[in-house]
């Protein structure tokens, strides 16, 4: 007997309804690392001290362009043609029926050759929603932050990237809507970071505009990625690159693209002086 696309669709529904219970968040046990690549350690040679870091944050909404339609190769090109080392994605979906149950973050990784990392947000059953990292370098370890609160937890990503620059601590946030959770999410991360000693990249969607009281403490003591453009589709611009401890921006832009409701944002990265005869060299 054959089946209609609906009732194929149907009865793929109710066999996951079948198959799963409740929301659950995460535990540290359900950090996914992956690559096909074996990791070598190499430190940075006196040559490799006027590399710059190409970085991205891309909020991909689980690959749902302006055209409503889920299309993850829309993404992947994105990613690939701007050349970027390290990429911070937020709303990642693995094996989700909104996304074709399509493990999103490793068919990417696997096809511009990255190694991945990720963490989820939420996981219902076997689908999972949350924020990831690609790196064209060696993820040497990763952690999952919990940012709990009483509206909605999340969680954030944190690994350490050996990279041309040395040792880099990268943590990709997706904070709140309300200024209650970016509040306590913000205090959470800094609480978590506060002792980090190696460079920092901090990037993300922040759900926050530059103006806001908690993104001016931010810039006191960081330099921001600031594209004066916006980065979502509101209009507005709540998507940075920060960075701390010795690493300095030297441009940022945000790149035209319809694959999602926000716009990537791109930084350029070295070293300050201070740090080019550091340890972390």
């Amino acid at each position: 007997m054959k089946y209609s696309p609906f009732c194929k669709r149907f009865l793929s529904i109710v066999l996951l309804i079948l198959l799963t219970t409740s929301f659950t968040y995460p535990t540290k046990r359900d950090i996914k690392i992956g690559s096909k690549k074996s990791i070598q350690i190499a430190s940075a040679s006196s040559s490799e001290l006027d590399y710059l870091l190409e970085v991205m944050t891309y909020n991909i909404r689980h690959a749902k362009g302006l055209d409503g339609n889920v299309d993850l190769n829309r993404i992947t090109t994105v990613i690939e043609n701007s050349g970027a080392d390290i990429v911070g994605l937020q709303e990642v979906d693995r094996f989700h029926i909104r996304s074709d149950m399509v493990d999103q973050i490793e068919d990417i990784a696997d096809r511009l050759n990255m190694y991945w990392a990720f963490v989820p947000s939420l996981q219902f059953s076997f689908m999972e929603y949350g924020n990831a990292i690609l790196s064209r370098f060696p993820i040497i370890n990763t952690a999952m932050i919990d940012l709990e609160n009483d509206i909605e937890d999340r969680s954030a990503i944190l690994v350490e990237i050996e990279t041309p620059l040395g040792l880099i601590e990268i943590i990709n946030v997706h904070f709140g809507l309300t200024f209650e959770e970016k509040e306590s999410q913000m205090k959470q991360i800094m609480l978590y970071i506060q002792n980090i000693e190696h460079p920092i990249i901090l990037m993300g969607d922040f759900n926050m505009t530059s103006d806001n009281t908690l993104m001016q403490e931010l810039t006191y003591t960081w330099q921001s990625s600031r594209t004066d453009s916006a980065t979502v589709l509101s209009g507005l611009e709540i998507d940075y690159i920060f960075t701390n401890n010795g690493l300095l921006i030297l441009d940022s832009w945000t790149i035209d693209s319809d694959a999602s409701d926000h716009l990537p944002v791109m930084a350029e990265v070295s070293v300050t002086e201070m740090f080019e005869d550091s340890e972390y060299k």
